[in-house]
């Protein structure tokens, strides 16, 4: 049973994956993550029947995101991880994003606002079967300059995220599946659990993004 964070905007959530989804909850935007988090995760354990002796992982959004929403939610899952002895597992917050449209065929492109006219971003190639394959660093940078980056790419593009383009980029995708999601989160996690990869509770941070002046990197593969 998977415990996941997120965190890393102002609508975070946390979930309960065990093979498949059991539970999730939005968290309220009118308080800090710091008043609610704790107390989601001890409404979502009781409302499913779960104690937390029986969770084997806890999952988190490392970011980019909220500074300080990030730092609440890694150092609440270390402190999970460390107090039940389970693995833990840090999942990129525009990964995540990008896993929401996992069954899209095309190029994915998850952003968030990260003020000054900025956006975190990154840019995905989805072939709707299987988990989206990431093409650029993960990046901070003006959203002009990722729309130019994205159309180095061919076929369709999915724009998600809290500042898309207004128009002229393909699909801008709304609702749900346009914010980062702590069921992705623990699916992702699942997925790099089977694989053995887990985080260091010790020396896991956030991942915060600087902004880049040069042209997006291509990911190494």
């Amino acid at each position: 049973m998977i415990l996941a964070l997120e965190t890393a905007t102002a609508t975070g959530s946390v979930a309960l994956y065990d093979k498949n989804l059991v539970g999730e909850s939005t968290l309220s935007i009118q308080r800090t993550h710091s008043e609610r988090l704790m107390p989601a995760v001890v409404a979502i354990l009781r409302d499913a029947g779960v104690e937390p002796v029986q969770l084997t992982a806890i999952a988190v959004s490392l970011g980019p995101g909220s500074f300080t929403g990030l730092r609440i939610g890694v150092m609440t899952a270390k402190t999970l991880a460390w107090s039940l002895s389970v693995p833990l597992v840090g999942i990129p917050t525009l990964d995540a994003m990008a896993w929401n449209l996992r069954y899209g065929r095309g190029l994915l492109c998850p952003v968030l606002n990260c003020r000054r006219g900025d956006v975190y971003g990154a840019l995905y190639l989805a072939d709707g079967a299987s988990e989206p394959q990431r093409q650029t660093d993960y990046l901070a940078l003006p959203l002009t300059q990722l729309q130019s980056e994205a159309e180095s790419f061919p076929g369709p593009q999915y724009w998600l995220g809290d500042l898309t383009p207004e128009s002229g980029a393909g699909i801008v995708v709304t609702g749900e599946l346009a914010l980062p999601k702590a069921a992705a989160v623990a699916q992702l996690a699942q997925r790099r659990l089977s694989q053995g990869e887990t985080e260091d509770p010790a020396s896991v941070v956030p991942l915060y993004v600087r902004g880049s002046a040069a042209k997006p990197r291509r990911a190494p593969h």
